[in-house]
């Protein structure tokens, strides 16, 4: 509803300031753009359905397409950046998840996306031929830093020993809400670490790398309808800078 109600207005504002409306000049990019948007939504749904799967015998894809909708109309009406995560995560436990296995499918579908714009950003901007300058090295750190930070992820989540807290046992001096929260943490976070590697035992590696490649077909149909929207009004230019400065909204 939000986006039909701000492509009403931006065609409005298109109205007002030059007395005419963009005309459709083909109705086959129209079409595809459409089918892609409702594809990318399905993937979505589809990529959470395959991340859950270790914890869920046998997920809906409906009810996790369910969970990722819900989310991004949270995320459209939301002013806060990230308010969709623990709507997502709360949906996700009704579904029959712990909130630290929700967080950690979140999570993990987040640092997909993370792992395929970041190299996917910097080989665009080596393609195209309006970035034919030296790349910015704050870029270069940027992607440098975002790999490290999964790589470090990754490092820690496949070690053996879980995380334990303190042994010195609970200290008789706190307050008793103080330890109940403090329990609760606890529990949390081992119950996120533990989901979390349980992506890297012996036969569970599979969804991730499912995931992973899903997640690949998603940002390859949703780069795609930016160059094929443009289309609909008779554009006919290089796809390739139209790809880079979605890459770049998107980081």
């Amino acid at each position: 509803l939000l986006a039909v109600l701000l492509t009403a207005l931006a065609f409005l504002y298109i109205n007002a300031r030059t007395g005419n409306l963009p005309r459709i000049a083909n109705f086959w990019p129209l079409l595809a753009a459409l089918g892609m948007s409702v594809a990318t939504w399905w993937l979505q749904g589809l990529i959470v359905a395959v991340l859950a799967r270790p914890r869920l015998e046998k997920p809906r894809v409906l009810d996790t397409f369910g969970v990722y909708m819900a989310g991004t109309f949270v995320a459209g009406i939301s002013p806060i950046r990230g308010a969709e995560i623990p709507c997502e995560v709360y949906l996700l436990k009704r579904l029959g998840l712990s909130t630290g296995e929700g967080s950690t499918v979140v999570g993990t579908r987040a640092l997909l996306d993370v792992a395929v714009l970041t190299p996917a950003t910097l080989f665009g901007l080596a393609l195209a031929s309006g970035f034919s300058g030296p790349i910015n090295p704050e870029l270069l750190l940027t992607g440098l830093i975002v790999t490290v930070t999964l790589a470090t992820f990754i490092l820690l989540i496949r070690k053996k020993r879980g995380w334990r807290p303190e042994s010195g046992g609970p200290r008789r001096d706190w307050p008793g809400w103080l330890m109940t929260g403090r329990a609760k943490i606890s529990g949390f976070l081992r119950d996120v670490r533990e989901s979390g590697a349980s992506y890297w035992r012996q036969g569970h590696r599979a969804p991730l790398a499912y995931a992973a490649a899903l997640t690949v077909v998603y940002w390859s149909f949703r780069l795609s309808s930016g160059p094929l929207a443009l289309m609909v009004v008779g554009w006919s230019g290089d796809w390739i800078p139209v790809i880079v400065a979605q890459l770049l909204l998107a980081s």
